[in-house]
């Protein structure tokens, strides 16, 4: 008897796991009717239905969290909420446009492998002290930032960090 249990568990592990996302894609659009079943003639209740499925994607990345925040653009729409034309036109602000291109620049110089030639020469120029390697990553933000948003040059800093910490270890692992 215990090893057919065994052999259940063995098969759900097996079969199931490996599809967790299709499972979450399919039971999130189920779950809030339920909750939301008394009231949906009413706009409001049609918004938190879409809210909750955007937030169980969001929140799983069952998902990519690309095509999640699109979801609006979708599913407003056809809820009747909101028509195509008004939610297009919030999307595509000049400020959104703007951080949407700083993006671009950063996945174009992280494509092309710029940022390991800018963590390396932060290394060279700063040294490999901790101090000064945190300067040096704080004057690298400072001078890409003049060109990008913000938040383009954050997400740029992630890989030149992550070259970085590559290096050092490598470094690391052959003194040791």
């Amino acid at each position: 008897m215990a090893d057919k249990f065994k052999d259940i568990a063995r098969f759900t592990k097996a079969s199931l796991v490996p599809h967790w996302r299709m499972f979450v894609i399919i039971l999130a659009p189920l779950l809030p009717i339920g909750l939301l079943s008394d009231h949906y003639d009413e706009p409001a209740a049609r918004c938190a239905w879409g809210v909750i499925i955007m937030s169980v994607y969001w929140m799983t990345e069952a998902v990519p969290l690309v095509i999640t925040g699109m979801l609006p653009v979708l599913l407003f729409p056809v809820l009747g909420l909101i028509d195509t034309d008004t939610v297009s036109k919030l999307y595509l602000t000049k400020s959104n446009m703007l951080r949407m291109t700083g993006l671009m620049v950063a996945v174009a110089i992280e494509n092309v492998g710029l940022h390991k030639r800018i963590a390396l020469r932060i290394l060279l120029l700063t040294g490999t002290s901790p101090r000064r390697i945190m300067l040096g990553f704080m004057l690298a933000t400072v001078l890409i930032s003049m060109w990008i948003s913000n938040a383009a040059a954050s997400a740029m800093m992630v890989p030149i960090v992550q070259a970085v910490l590559e290096e050092i270890y490598e470094k690391h692992v052959e003194v040791s």
